[in-house]
């Protein structure tokens, strides 16, 4: 049994981009769109993905794609975006977003 780095805290989901890959993701998305829907603010139907131009983003987008899809709602690929934008633009169209971005990159060697 391997230990997983993931943590969730206020930034959201953190580890390494190989652990966040696949299941993890989807499990994820899958549990911040049921507590979304809890609240009655799942929008209208399309959830946002933005993400930062790391060579591991496209993949963990397409996991939350996949998950948000067997949600039964409409993913949008905004492509490499500012955190800011994307909000500003899911929260124009009422929409939800998820942003996939740095913070999946532990910070090593601060002090």
């Amino acid at each position: 049994m391997s230990i997983s780095s993931l943590k969730f805290g206020t930034s959201g989901l953190r580890g390494l981009a190989l652990e966040l890959e696949g299941q993890a993701a989807r499990r994820y998305v899958a549990a911040f769109l049921r507590h979304v829907q809890g609240l009655g603010q799942l929008g209208g139907g399309k959830v946002f993905i933005g993400r930062d131009f790391r060579p591991s983003s496209p993949a963990i987008a397409a996991d939350c794609a996949a998950a948000i899809g067997l949600f039964g709602l409409e993913a949008v690929d905004c492509g490499g975006v500012p955190t800011p934008a994307l909000a500003l633009h899911a929260m124009a169209a009422g929409c939800c977003a998820i942003m996939i971005t740095g913070s999946h990159i532990p910070r090593i060697g601060m002090g």
